[in-house]
C-alpha cells in the first residue's frame, strides 16, 4: 500500500531546492504539514493542492517556487555575511 504522505526528498525535487531548505520551510509553516514530535508529515493530496495553487498557507497568491527561491537566497546571504565577519 502506498503511503498517503510525501517525503522531504520528493518535496525538494518538486520545488527545486535542497532537503535542508524543505525542513526550514516546514519549520516556518510555509508548507502545510503536521508535526508530531520531531517529524513533519505532509499529506500528498494537500501538498499537490498547495503546489498547484502556487500558494502558501499564510499568504494566498504567492508563488510557492518563488517563495522557496527567495528563502534560499536569504539563507545564502546570511551565511555569506557570517563567513565575511
Amino acid at each position: 500500500m502506498a503511503s498517503p504522505f510525501v517525503t522531504s526528498r520528493e518535496i525538494a525535487a518538486d520545488l527545486g531546492v535542497s532537503v535542508s531548505v524543505v525542513y526550514s520551510l516546514l519549520s516556518a509553516q510555509v508548507i502545510p504539514s503536521v508535526r508530531i514530535g520531531r517529524n513533519f508529515y505532509v499529506h500528498k493530496a494537500e501538498f499537490q493542492r498547495w503546489l498547484s495553487e502556487g500558494r502558501t498557507n499564510h499568504a494566498p497568491g504567492i508563488d510557492a517556487k518563488a517563495l522557496a527561491e527567495a528563502f534560499v537566497e536569504a539563507l545564502a546571504s546570511r551565511f555569506t555575511a557570517r563567513k565575511e565577519v
